[in-house]
């Protein structure tokens, strides 16, 4: 795994998951936060994502309509840890009509 992204970032974790039904909810931890991923539909919306830095040891994203088989990716600041940004950035590939299963790809990072 590369230590760095190239605007300075430091890779805390990444890694990869595959949910087994549409709208499963995903605990890991990683860089000693336990992250909490949500999946849901709502054929009224657009894809969105929800994140709640809850505290230092807990963070919940909810990701809605993300039920591409293309894929659907977001990035963006969690919150902060010890005053530096700590980013996620999230791609999801949805298996299935309806969707079955997710395959989900997810880098952290932080700000140096």
């Amino acid at each position: 795994m590369p230590d760095s992204i190239g605007d300075g970032r430091e890779i805390l974790a990444s890694g990869s998951f595959v949910t087994s039904g549409p709208n499963d909810q995903i605990t890991f931890r990683a860089a000693d936060v336990t992250f909490e991923f949500a999946f849901a539909t709502n054929v009224l919306a657009a894809p969105n994502v929800v994140t709640n830095l809850i505290s230092r040891q807990r963070c919940t994203v909810r990701f809605t309509n993300f039920n591409s088989s293309l894929g659907t990716a977001w990035g963006g600041i969690l919150g902060n840890i010890n005053g530096q940004p700590l980013y996620l950035a999230a791609a999801v590939y949805s298996m299935g009509d309806p969707v079955a299963q997710r395959v989900v790809h997810y880098t952290l990072s932080l700000q140096r």
